[in-house]
């Protein structure tokens, strides 16, 4: 059965003539909602993230915004992966190698996020506070990557 939609979307692509097309350059509506939805998620993220360290009082409640924390960077890592494996065409250095469809969208995505840089420094500025206590350096060592 999926052997038959990919046949049928094959030559659909065909027949309209956009079989000579690199699928890696073709910009979806699909892929700039995906997009969108990622970057929208990640700010979404990040404003959970400004109001918790808002009402940060103790290391307890550090402890659990690192916990946040990192599975809001796991969890966006996965959806990267994802995003990567299901368009190669965002599988680039830079954005100007992006195709040009695409570029808006992640200009307004990475705009968005440099306007939350301020989060990462207020959770920088909660860890100094807290640094020498030991429930914080645990947590701290589990959000490094394995190597």
């Amino acid at each position: 059965m999926k052997l038959a939609a990919q046949f049928l979307a094959v030559l659909g692509l065909w027949l309209a003539g956009c079989a000579s097309t690199p699928p890696e350059k073709v910009v979806t509506s699909e892929m700039r909602k995906d997009v969108k939805a990622d970057f929208d998620l990640r700010i979404a993220q990040l404003s959970e993230l400004e109001h918790r360290l808002a009402h940060v009082d103790t290391e307890t409640q550090l402890v659990e915004i690192l916990e946040f924390v990192g599975t809001s960077s796991h969890s966006a890592y996965e959806r990267n992966k994802l995003l990567l494996e299901r368009y190669p065409a965002l599988r680039v250095k830079q954005n100007d190698q992006l195709p040009p469809a695409i570029r808006p969208e992640f200009e307004r995505g990475q705009r968005l996020l440099r306007e939350k840089t301020y989060v990462c420094i207020s959770l920088k500025a909660e860890i100094d506070r807290f640094k020498s206590q030991p429930e914080v350096q645990k947590a701290m060592l589990r959000l490094r990557p394995a190597q």
